[in-house]
């Protein structure tokens, strides 16, 4: 081989290796991908369809009210939540589950530990309700969380990193570098009970969906299906298996505001 043919076989040799090679992207902070400062808020159209071809749109409100010391001296958020236009109340229930957030009535709220999870940790379990991301952030890295242990022993949430690098378009924008979860959530086994004759038959629901966590902003879209997973009830009536699905598209987010301070305003304070 002259040195002409050798030069061309080594670029395109080099040039193979680089192709094949995928981008590594590096792994966000557990805190950035939901900053929960008090203060900031998020804002997101939401279109809930079904049962059957029933349509609702609406828009949910969610900010985070404070941060607070639970009993056990865990640190948590609780959120304020605002429903307009769903259910034809101003203040309906969150149709979400993937993304419904804790208020501050009760000892729970969103804790991110970055060793281990974002989630909401719960005082009076002793324990995580809830996981959004693992530590692990590692495309196809998975986890499993019961759920509902004060009244359930067979519901779980289990999630699954899709990726860490999505482009995600929503009506505040497109974001170039969304992390997004894959969710199965069983909830249980379920009974159906007719007033008139009691437990009537069982059946086991589930939600499957996505949530896209954006670095430094939060949640920005999220879609999920409810409907049965088994049913064992031959006189029920349909409509109560249909399945509901909802998505969230962010809108708006207001991050923490900073104070701009003049000179004038610090003598006035002194």
């Amino acid at each position: 081989m002259n040195r002409t043919n050798l030069a061309v076989s080594v670029a395109i040799t080099i040039l193979a290796l680089f192709v094949s090679v995928a981008p590594v992207f590096a792994q966000p902070s557990l805190t950035s991908l939901w900053p929960v400062e008090v203060g900031r808020s998020w804002e997101f159209n939401v279109r809930v369809e079904g049962p059957f071809d029933e349509v609702e749109t609406g828009v949910i409100a969610q900010s985070v009210a404070s941060q607070r010391a639970l009993p056990s001296g865990v640190v948590a958020s609780c959120f304020d939540v605002v429903t307009t236009g769903l259910g034809g109340s101003p203040l309906g229930p969150l149709p979400s589950l993937l993304l419904a957030v804790p208020g501050c009535a009760f000892d729970i709220g969103v804790l991110t530990e970055e060793g281990e999870a974002v989630g909401v940790w719960s005082d009076s379990l002793g324990d995580w309700a809830w996981w959004w991301t693992p530590a692990d952030l590692v495309p196809g890295s998975t986890f499993r969380l019961p759920i509902r242990t004060e009244v359930s022993t067979d519901a779980f949430v289990n999630g699954e990193v899709r990726t860490i690098n999505e482009l995600v378009s929503t009506s505040a924008g497109s974001f170039t570098n969304a992390v997004i979860i894959d969710y199965v959530v069983e909830l249980g086994e379920t009974e159906i009970v007719d007033p008139g004759a009691g437990v009537i038959g069982t059946a086991f629901f589930e939600t499957v969906g996505w949530v896209a966590f954006v670095p430094g902003v939060g949640p920005v879209a999220s879609e999920e299906t409810r409907a049965p997973a088994t049913i064992d009830c031959p006189a029920c009536p349909a409509e109560i298996f249909e399945p509901i699905s909802t998505s969230m598209d962010l809108r708006g987010t207001t991050p923490v505001g900073t104070e701009h301070v003049t000179f004038g305003n610090i003598k006035a304070r002194y």
